[in-house]
């Protein structure tokens, strides 16, 4: 979670960069461009000291943590060792998956800069599910870059190729689409477009 934090903070830091640069290209200089820019100085100077913060308290946790300095010499239920076994599990399936999903992205995204972060930005992205007959139809918000917006098309065609089914009691056909017109757009941040100036 930690690690987690700090690479948001370090994209709204680039972010907030960026902006400050495109501000100080604009010829005409006035006193709101310079208060912006000053607030806009100030917003990094804090983030950057919470990912100090930040990286310090992660300096003094340890990289792992092992279940034997949990348990401190008691012996481990038969529940707990139940419930390792399903967390490990269910960590295992769920690394395996998205990894699965990197494979066939990659066939869609020819950027492999950004491949696995335009793919969460997808998999993460609000739309609605229909059951009509035996096919759960599963339509994901529009993206408002085209690039990206084209790769998630290719991408649920070829999943749609696959004919994925819902495993368990609801056995139905999986389809995948994705909005042709911004009805409901989300206010998710897409990832920049590296071939874009």
């Amino acid at each position: 979670m930690i690690n987690k934090a700090i690479r948001i903070l370090e994209k709204e830091v680039k972010s907030i960069t960026d902006e400050i640069l495109l501000a100080e290209v604009k010829q005409h200089s006035d006193k709101r461009r310079e208060t912006k820019i000053a607030k806009l100085t100030a917003s990094i100077a804090e983030k950057q000291a919470d990912i100090a913060g930040f990286k310090k308290k992660l300096s003094d946790l340890p990289e792992k943590v092992s279940i034997v300095d949990i348990l401190k010499g008691k012996p481990m239920s038969r529940s707990d060792l139940e419930k390792k076994k399903l967390y490990d599990l269910m960590q295992f399936m769920a690394y395996n998956s998205r990894e699965r999903l990197v494979e066939f992205f990659r066939e869609c995204y020819d950027d492999h800069r950004d491949v696995k972060q335009v793919l969460d930005m997808i998999t993460r992205r609000s739309g609605y599910v229909k059951l009509v007959g035996q096919t759960l139809i599963v339509v994901l918000d529009w993206i408002k870059n085209q690039k990206h917006r084209q790769a998630d098309e290719r991408f649920c065609h070829l999943l749609n190729q696959k004919a994925l089914t819902l495993t368990g009691r609801l056995s139905v056909k999986l389809a995948f689409y994705i909005s042709r017109y911004p009805l409901h757009s989300t206010c998710l941040e897409e990832i920049p477009d590296h071939n874009q100036s």
